[in-house]
């Protein structure tokens, strides 16, 4: 059995991609925060 087909593996990239994005959205939101008229977006995690 390959580790990379198992569900644990798929059930750790999704953790990882839903931190990746919460990076993604704080990094955003820093970079912009003087910038007039900003709204910051939130990230919305969807579980399947």
């Amino acid at each position: 059995m390959n580790i990379f087909d198992g569900p644990m593996f798929n059930l750790l990239k999704q953790g990882l991609d839903a931190g990746a994005m919460r990076q993604r959205v704080i990094a955003n939101n820093v970079a912009n925060i003087n910038t007039p008229g900003f709204k910051n977006p939130r990230s919305a995690l969807r579980i399947n």
